[in-house]
């Protein structure tokens, strides 16, 4: 089994920034480092174009956008690092599937996932992403400034600030903002 590493934590924490650094380390020593992410993580108005990957930090790197999780062999065929970003945002049927495949990807290939690991309302977000942190060689918890009180570095919440009709809701700075615990709180409770 080859390393798998996970970048977790709130919107605005840089997981995507973190990862992308780790895969051109890779690609500087001569790694084929191949980018796979749902089509629905695809955000036009964040700076996203089909076939890149754009951080809010303006990192880029050359990404292979599915829709089914049973296209990932054939787009990371050869590869020695797969990178997954946003992989809770497949459909949440496969999870169980995604997983799998993931996990047969690593006995070949490093495996890099970034992604929440929580939902808006602190619920677990999909099967996926908490089996994958099981399963992780190492966890990188990662924490954002608090979009509310306006403390560096200790958010560990996404608040969506907009009527969410269901689990996903895919959105930028305009949709969502990170938050400290007692922010989160005091959020939660102005939207009840």
């Amino acid at each position: 089994m080859k390393e798998l590493l996970v970048w977790t934590g709130p919107v605005h924490s840089g997981k995507s920034t973190k990862a992308l650094l780790r895969a051109q380390r890779y690609l500087r020593l001569g790694h084929d480092v191949v980018l796979v992410r749902p089509l629905l993580s695809l955000r036009p108005e964040q700076g996203d174009e089909p076939g890149m990957l754009v951080t809010k930090t303006g990192h880029r790197f050359p990404a292979i956008e599915i829709e089914d999780v049973r296209d990932i062999p054939a787009a990371a065929d050869g590869a020695t690092v797969v990178w997954f970003d946003e992989p809770m945002l497949f459909p949440r049927d496969l999870d169980d599937q995604l997983v799998e495949m993931i996990q047969q990807i690593r006995a070949k290939a490093c495996v890099l996932v970034s992604g929440l690991c929580a939902t808006s309302e602190f619920q677990v977000f999909g099967k996926a992403m908490p089996t994958l942190m099981a399963l992780a060689d190492r966890i990188c918890w990662c924490k954002a400034d608090c979009d509310w009180c306006g403390s560096l570095g200790v958010a560990t919440r996404s608040v969506c600030i907009v009527p969410k009709a269901s689990e996903v809701l895919v959105g930028g700075e305009s949709v969502y903002k990170a938050a400290c615990p007692s922010c989160w709180v005091r959020a939660r409770n102005l939207s009840t």
